[in-house]
């Protein structure tokens, strides 16, 4: 099978907002591998990361919740999950100033 690499997502996250940074595509693709980053460069904040298929995050789709960023500290990174076709990945920061980096494979059928 074939592997085919995700074009890096690089977003700023707008304060107390769901942002959606990948889908898997639900045809022709097996699963995909992502890697996401989540840093803070202004002011501390409370960051989310959830995975779900429906149009927003469900109440059990996170996988962090409100986890505190300090400004200009360390990130916060979320390695080599493996989702399935039709998965999405969502952000959310409690604050301006959180960017988030995703990135990773996309297995081919």
């Amino acid at each position: 099978m074939a592997s085919y690499p995700i074009a890096p997502v690089t977003q700023a996250l707008t304060a107390n907002t769901d942002t959606l940074l990948y889908t898997v595509p639900a045809s022709g693709r097996n699963f995909g591998v992502v890697t996401v980053n989540l840093a803070c460069s202004t002011a501390d904040a409370n960051v989310r990361l959830a995975y779900g298929t429906g149009a927003s995050p469900a109440a059990g789709g996170y996988l962090i919740y409100d986890y505190p960023l300090k400004a200009a500290g360390a990130p916060l990174r979320i390695e080599r999950d493996m989702l399935t076709p039709g998965t999405k990945v969502w952000a959310r920061a409690s604050a301006a100033g959180v960017s988030a980096i995703l990135t990773g494979l996309e297995d081919g059928a």
